[in-house]
């Protein structure tokens, strides 16, 4: 039998244009108005941890510092009860919620995102409907440029034939 490894990618908008609203100042062009010392207010690395791990519940590997849409952000690495493992990135300045990965393991969880945002349990559901492929491999959840910063969450299946 002849193993084929087919990765199909689709992208569930999350329609309501209300929940699609980008709160974040950076992306809207405001920037705060630099302190006293002339550097910028960051959430500290344990508000860091405490927020992502709300989100994707687990225990932390390690947080970085990485450059997410053009703003610094905390990236924080979680592997999950079962093994799953994921990446929440937040804004460095505020703590907000940019991007979520979820890499590798099972994938038999649910997460709250926030922000009235569809859960990833709803997402993945509408995925699987419109294509069955046994295997997830990879998701995000993300704002995207290309549809006036809404939330959108990708999906990657595998697929043996």
């Amino acid at each position: 039998m002849k193993l084929l490894k087919l990765v199909y990618v689709i992208t569930c908008l999350l329609a309501i244009s209300s929940m699609c609203a980008c709160s974040n100042e950076y992306l809207d062009g405001q920037l705060d108005e630099p302190e006293e010392n002339g550097a910028l207010e960051e959430i500290s690395i344990d508000a860091a941890t405490e927020k992502a791990l709300s989100i994707f519940p687990g225990s932390v590997d390690e947080v970085d510092r990485e450059e997410e849409q053009g703003l610094d952000a905390l990236k924080v690495e979680i592997e999950g009860a079962q093994g799953e493992e994921g990446s929440i990135f937040l804004e460095a300045r505020n703590g907000d919620l940019l991007r979520i990965d979820g890499e590798e393991g099972p994938v038999g969880y649910d997460l709250d995102p926030g922000k009235e945002l569809l859960g990833f349990a709803a997402a993945k559901a509408i995925a699987e409907k419109q294509f069955s492929y046994p295997q997830l491999e990879e998701w995000s959840l993300y704002q995207d440029e290309e549809f006036d910063l809404a939330w959108v969450y990708t999906f990657e299946f595998e697929s043996e034939e």
